[in-house]
């Protein structure tokens, strides 16, 4: 009579946390800490090895800003010097801008779109 070892399944490896929109947002409210604004450094500061990072926030809901306001918190404003230094594009303007990049440079790389900026003298692709 021969002794076989009972088989014991390998631990699984737990798979990605699945949020629900409520549950991300109230995770935004309790950071907050009865705050009415929640900065993305005070989040990160305050967030915990469970929490969900911002990045999540961003591709769920579009934006950081976006997911504060559906919290119902107040969005921090971005400081006056900066107002100018950033471009708001429509999806319409990217998408001319990395069209014509392909068309120029045969690429559609960032690193491609930065030359093209670079080279042609302009921030605007």
């Amino acid at each position: 009579m021969t002794m076989r070892a009972a088989h014991v399944p390998a631990p699984m490896k737990p798979g990605p946390v699945v949020y629900t929109d409520q549950q991300l947002l109230r995770v935004l409210i309790r950071l907050a800490q009865g705050e009415s604004i929640l900065g993305r450094r005070a989040f990160e500061q305050r967030r915990g090895d469970a929490d969900p990072s911002p990045p999540l926030y961003e591709r769920r809901f579009g934006s950081w800003n976006r997911a504060i306001e559906l919290a119902g918190l107040d969005v921090v404003a971005q400081p006056e010097q900066l107002q100018d230094a950033t471009t708001k594009w429509t999806q319409e303007q990217l998408i001319a801008a990395i069209r014509r990049c392909l068309l120029v440079t045969g690429s559609t790389t960032l690193a491609a779109l930065r030359g093209l900026a670079h080279g042609s003298g302009t921030s605007e692709v």
